[in-house]
Order: structure tokens, then C-alpha cells, then sequence
């Protein structure tokens, strides 16, 4: 859906998104999409005439998606224009970015915990060819 909202905008997905567009004004016949950014899809008329159906998405899908992409859209315009919500957003994206590391740490040390506490790992660490055979894995555990 967002693929599909920035070609409608003729804008490409590390782009600037264009200006506001007025509330009342009419859009180009063959002109890119615009939205009323300072409004959401239900206090503006305009953004809500946006949302049109096509083959590609059914109303229930649509209307979902839409909304999201729409609140991402609004997010990322208002960040382009405002250094304040800038550095909000800079400071909540390094946050998620320190959270995904330090589970994927914990992951990671979780399965090394696994292994090393299995019975591959203690025959690995024994290096005693009599004690491979799995009738001693209950043993070694």
C-alpha cells in the first residue's frame, strides 16, 4: 500500500513529500495525488476522497491499510517540517533500534545456553569417542 500511495504521489520512498494541499481546492486532472496534511481522513473531505477502491484492494483491506499508511505519511511530513518532532522521532527509532538489539542478544545467548547445556555439546567438550553413542546421552546430562 505505501509502494502504491507514493507512485500516486510521484514521489519516490526516501523522497520530500510535497506541501500540504488545500481543502477545498480541485486536483489536477492527470497530477499526482496530494493530501491535506494538517487533517486525518475523517476531519478532511478531500483525504477521505482519496481512499478509492481498486482492483487490487478490497474495502475491508482498504480501509485498514490506508489509515496506516496515511498516519506513517502524516508522521514523516510532519518530521520534514519540524525539527522538534524531528528529533522526537530520530530519538524514539534509535530506541526501538538499541530494544531490537538487546533481544536479539538475548536470543542469541539463550541458544548458546541451550547448546552448551545439551548432550552434543558435552561430547563435543569430552572429545570421548567411547561416550558418542546415544544410549549415554541420559548419562551425560
Amino acid at each position: 500500500m505505501r509502494t502504491h500511495l507514493y507512485s500516486m504521489l510521484g514521489v519516490s520512498s526516501d523522497g520530500v513529500l510535497p506541501d500540504s494541499h488545500g481543502e477545498g481546492t480541485a486536483l489536477e486532472e492527470n497530477g499526482p495525488v496530494r493530501f491535506v496534511w494538517d487533517k486525518t481522513t475523517k476531519q478532511s473531505i478531500h483525504n477521505a476522497r482519496m481512499k478509492i477502491r481498486t482492483k487490487d484492494f478490497g474495502k475491508k483491506i482498504l480501509d485498514a491499510a490506508f489509515e496506516q499508511c496515511f498516519t506513517t505519511f502524516r508522521a514523516k511530513y510532519r518530521a520534514q517540517n519540524d525539527n522538534e518532532v524531528a528529533q522526537m522521532s530520530k530519538k524514539r527509532e534509535e530506541a526501538k533500534a538499541r530494544k531490537a538489539r538487546h533481544v536479539s542478544r538475548r536470543k542469541m545467548d539463550q541458544a548458546n545456553e541451550r547448546f552448551r547445556n545439551s548432550p552434543i555439546a558435552l561430547r563435543l567438550a569430552l572429545k570421548l569417542p567411547d561416550f558418542e553413542d546415544l544410549a549415554f546421552d541420559p548419562a551425560l546430562q
